[in-house]
C-alpha cells in the first residue's frame, strides 16, 4: 500500500518519533544548486510526427510512481524511462534517493516535458499536489544539471547503495536534449530515515546561502516568483512540523498520565503486601518492583523524547526566522524592480516613437548544412529584442510576407520530424506545425491558398500540397529531385525530376498521400 508522504523535509532531528518516519523529497538538498542563473537547457522545438497531450506526458511519471510503497521499487516505462527507489536504513549520515533514468530509446526532447514526467512521478509516489510537483521538478532538473558528472559531490552526499547504481558519465543531466537519451541518471534526494542527524547538520544554512541568493538576483526578475513559491512551501512544512510536534507532545503527556496512574496503583498494592511473607506475596512484590522499574525506564525515555521535541521546536523557530528574513529580502528585491521600472518610465516620458522590429534569420552550421534561429531586431539600434526557441529553421524554405513566417524546420530522430512550421512574426512563437516529412532543403511556395513543398511519400520524394493548417492534402504521382525549384503555372506545377528533366505535373497527377 502506498504511503502518504508529508512535506516535512528540513526539520527532522535524530530520534524523531515513529510518526515522522516517511521518506520525502529532500528539498533543501535540491535548493543548494537551483536557480543559479547559469543553467539554460537547449531544447528541440521543431515539428513532431506525434504530439502527446500534457496529461499523457505527466501520465508517464504517474505510471513510474505507481508502486512507490515498495521499498526496493524498480519501475520501468516501456524501456524508455526507469526509476530506481533506493533506501538503505543500515547506512546513516547520507541521503537515500530515487534515480530517474532516461534509456537510449527515450523520446523526451524538451525540458518542459521532462519536468512534466518528473512532476507526475512526484504526484503518484509522494502525494505532492500538481503545483508543488511542478516546482520541485524544476529544482530537480537544475540541481542535476549543476552537478552533472560530479561523482566526488554525489559520493559525499548519497549513501553507498545509491552511488553503486550510478555511472559517472551519465549522472545528472546534460544541457543539450540530444545528449539525454541513454546518458541521464538524475537523482531525486530523499530525506534520511529517522535516527540520523544529517538534517540537523543542514537545515539552518541552505536557504540563507548568500551565493545562491546573489546569483538569483542577477536574473531580470531576480527569481522572485520561484523564491516566493519556495518560501510558501517551506511555510507549509513549518506548519505541518509544528502540528506533528504538538501531536507527539500530546501522546507523551497521555502516556505519562497512564504511567503515573499505573505507578500509584502498584505502590498502593506494594504497601498492602509489605507485611505478608507467603511465597505468593513475595513473588508479587518482586513483580511489582520489576514493573515499577520498567515504568521508571519508560519515563526516562519519554523525558528524552520531550528533550528531542524541544530541539525540534528550536529548529522550527530557526527556520521561521529564516523564512522571515527571506520574505524580507524578496520584498526588498521587489521594491528594487519597481524602482528600476519607474526610472525607465520616467526617462521615456514624451517619447512617442514606437519601437520597430523586423525578423532576422540567424544561421549556424557548416559543411553545407545550415539551420537558423529567428531573431526580432530593433531597426533603430540593432538590438535583439526577442529570439525564437526554434533553432532548426532551413534557409531555403524560409519565407516572410509581412504577416506570417512559413518555413521548413525540425530534425530527424525519435518522434521528431522535418516539416512545415508557421511562426508569428511578432512573438516568434510557432502557431502551427505539420506532421508530414518535408525535405530539409525543400523550396516552399504559396499559391491560391495552397502550400507546395517536397515531401516524402512511400520513401520517395514528391511534390506535396498542404492546406493553411499545414495538413498534407495530396502528393504528385511523379517523383522529383528533392532540391527542385517549384513553379506554379496556372493549375500545373513545374519541377525537376531525378534525371534533370523539367516536368509538368497537372492537377490530375496529384493523389492522396500514402496512409490516407
Amino acid at each position: 500500500m502506498k504511503k502518504r508522504i508529508s512535506l516535512l523535509t528540513v526539520f527532522l532531528l535524530a530520534g524523531v518519533l515513529s510518526v515522522l518516519h516517511a521518506e520525502t523529497v529532500y528539498l533543501d538538498e535540491l535548493q543548494k544548486a537551483a536557480d543559479t542563473g547559469s543553467i539554460v537547457f537547449e531544447n528541440y522545438s521543431g515539428p513532431h510526427n506525434k504530439i502527446d497531450t500534457v496529461d499523457e506526458i505527466r501520465g508517464i511519471g504517474r505510471f513510474l510512481g505507481r508502486d512507490a510503497g515498495t521499498v526496493t521499487m524498480r519501475s520501468d516505462y516501456f524501456g524508455k524511462y526507469r526509476i530506481l527507489h533506493i533506501i538503505d536504513p543500515a547506512e546513516t549520515g547520507k541521503l537515500d534517493a530515487d534515480v530517474f533514468i532516461l534509456e537510449p530509446s527515450a523520446t523526451v526532447d524538451h525540458i518542459k516535458n521532462l519536468r512534466r514526467i518528473i512532476a507526475g512521478f512526484l504526484e503518484a509516489a509522494y502525494d505532492y499536489t500538481p503545483a508543488q510537483a511542478d516546482l520541485l521538478s524544476e529544482f530537480i532538473t537544475v540541481y542535476n544539471a549543476v552537478h552533472r558528472g560530479d561523482m566526488t559531490y554525489f559520493k559525499s552526499v548519497y549513501k553507498n547503495a545509491v552511488v553503486r547504481e550510478l555511472k559517472a558519465e551519465k549522472t545528472g543531466i546534460a544541457l543539450k536534449y540530444t545528449e539525454w537519451p541513454g546518458n541521464t541518471m538524475m537523482l531525486i534526494p530523499l530525506t534520511p530515515q529517522a535516527g540520523t542527524d544529517v538534517l540537523s547538520d543542514l537545515n539552518t544554512d541552505i536557504l540563507s546561502d548568500k551565493d545562491v541568493i546573489k546569483q538569483m538576483q542577477t536574473e531580470p526578475d531576480m527569481g522572485i516568483d520561484k523564491r516566493q513559491e519556495l518560501v510558501d512551501l517551506k511555510d507549509q512544512e513549518v506548519d505541518q512540523k509544528r502540528q506533528a510536534i504538538e501531536e507527539d507532545r500530546k501522546q507523551i503527556q497521555d502516556r505519562e498520565a497512564e504511567l503515573t496512574s499505573q505507578k500509584e496503583s502498584l505502590q498502593q498494592e506494594a504497601e498492602q503486601l509489605k507485611d505478608q511473607t507467603t511465597d505468593e506475596a513475595r513473588n508479587r512484590k518482586q513483580e511489582i518492583k520489576d514493573e515499577l522499574q520498567n515504568i521508571t525506564e519508560e519515563e526516562k525515555q519519554l523525558t528524552d523524547q520531550k528533550d528531542n521535541l524541544d530541539q525540534q521546536e528550536k529548529a522550527v523557530e530557526q527556520r521561521e526566522a529564516q523564512i522571515v528574513e527571506e520574505r524580507q529580502q524578496i520584498a526588498e528585491d521587489q521594491m528594487t524592480i519597481i524602482e528600476s521600472e519607474g526610472k525607465k518610465d520616467s526617462t521615456s516620458v514624451g517619447t512617442t516613437a514606437a519601437v520597430k522590429t523586423v525578423p532576422f534569420l540567424k544561421l549556424a552550421g557548416g559543411a553545407g548544412i545550415y539551420t537558423g534561429q529567428l531573431l526580432l531586431i530593433d531597426t533603430v539600434n540593432g538590438d535583439i529584442v526577442k529570439q525564437s526557441e526554434t533553432d532548426s529553421i532551413r534557409l531555403r524554405g524560409y519565407s516572410y510576407n509581412g504577416k506570417q513566417i512559413l518555413s521548413v524546420a525540425g530534425s530527424s530522430g525519435a518522434d521528431r520530424i522535418v516539416s512545415l512550421v508557421r511562426i508569428d512574426p511578432a512573438t516568434l512563437e510557432v502557431t502551427a506545425s505539420g506532421t508530414a516529412e518535408v525535405f530539409t532543403e525543400s523550396a516552399v511556395i504559396v499559391s491560391s491558398g495552397k502550400i507546395y513543398a517536397v515531401v516524402k511519400d512511400s520513401d520517395k520524394w514528391k511534390i506535396g500540397i498542404f492546406n493553411s493548417n499545414l495538413e498534407l492534402q495530396s502528393v504528385s504521382t511523379s517523383e522529383v529531385f528533392p532540391v527542385t525549384d517549384i513553379v506554379i503555372s496556372g493549375t500545373d506545377v513545374l519541377a525537376q525530376d531525378n534525371l534533370g528533366r523539367i516536368i509538368k505535373i497537372s492537377a490530375d497527377d496529384f493523389t492522396a498521400p500514402a496512409g490516407l
